[in-house]
Parts: structure tokens; C-alpha cells; sequence
């Protein structure tokens, strides 16, 4: 089987990122164009959702058992979007662990956008940039383990830390 003149092995060899980009340069005519449409931005909006929430350096045959576990979370939450389930509370645990800064700001993006789609996005989180998006803060410490679990500070970013 081939798309246009790659055979699908070697699309299946390729990282989410150059996939979106070989699915986005495709140029089909005709009847071909007209089959492929709702296949290709279906292709299109799935690579788009993986590379919003970091995975862009993943390939498509990477099997599930080779993922990390944040990776693994990362996946299921482009699943979720793609979804496009409104009520829905997600809770995750540390999503940004191991992002480049960009693709941290990425899913933060795709955080903020289940939020608005009427979701509730509950996150543990350590990284600056995640709190400071959030619309409510609860702070457990104060320190780690045996030393912590109790709440700290609770509320919105501006009203704990001030104007921060």
C-alpha cells in the first residue's frame, strides 16, 4: 500500500511531526481528492491533537508498551480532545514532566482549551508556568512525604501569592 508514492511502512516509520507535515503537503486531484477529504482531516486534526500535548517526536509504530508513562497520559488526553466530550473532569498527574518549554506551553494550551470547552481539568503539578495558568491553586507541603499533606495556601494565583 502506498500514499501517493510513500509506501505506508515507511509513513509508519515517521515521527507524529513529520507525519502532520507529509499529510498537510499531500496534494491529491480529482476523484482521489474527493475520497480522501474527510480521511485526511480526520489524520490531520489526530496528529494536530499529539502534537499540541508534546509527542511530536513520537513515531506512529511505536508500540504502547515502549511509552513512558507521561507519554502514555499525553495520549490518552489527545484522544480525549479529539473526542470533544464536554462535562468531563480530568485529572492528571505531572502532564509537563520531560517537555521542552515549548511543548510545555503547547499543552498548557490544550489544558486551557478542554477548560473552555466546559470541562473541569484537575492537574498535580510541580513546573512554574502550569501553576501560574491555573485558575485555582491548592499548595500541599510543606515539605515532601511524611513532612507534607497539608494544605498551605488554597485559591486563585493572585489572591496566594499577590499579585504574582
Amino acid at each position: 500500500m502506498y500514499v501517493e508514492n510513500t509506501p505506508l511502512p515507511a509513513i509508519s516509520d515517521m515521527s507524529i511531526g513529520h507525519a502532520m507535515e507529509f499529510f498537510n503537503n499531500l496534494k491529491l486531484a480529482g476523484q482521489r481528492a474527493k475520497i480522501a477529504e474527510k480521511i485526511l482531516k480526520e489524520i490531520g486534526d489526530r496528529l494536530k491533537f499529539l502534537v499540541n500535548v508534546g509527542l511530536n517526536y513520537l513515531t506512529l509504530s511505536r508500540s504502547a508498551e515502549t511509552l513512558s508513562g507521561g507519554e502514555a497520559q499525553r495520549i490518552r488526553l489527545a484522544s480525549q480532545i479529539g473526542a470533544g466530550l464536554v462535562g468531563v473532569m480530568y485529572v492528571l498527574d505531572e502532564p509537563s514532566i520531560g517537555l521542552h518549554q515549548r511543548d510545555n506551553e503547547r499543552l498548557l494550551g490544550t489544558l486551557i482549551h478542554l477548560r473552555d470547552l466546559g470541562n473541569t481539568v484537575i492537574v498535580v503539578e510541580h513546573d512554574e508556568d502550569a501553576i501560574r495558568a491555573a485558575d485555582h491553586v491548592i499548595d500541599i507541603g510543606p515539605g515532601a512525604g511524611v513532612h507534607g499533606g497539608e494544605v498551605v495556601a488554597e485559591g486563585p494565583l493572585e489572591a496566594i501569592y499577590g499579585g504574582a
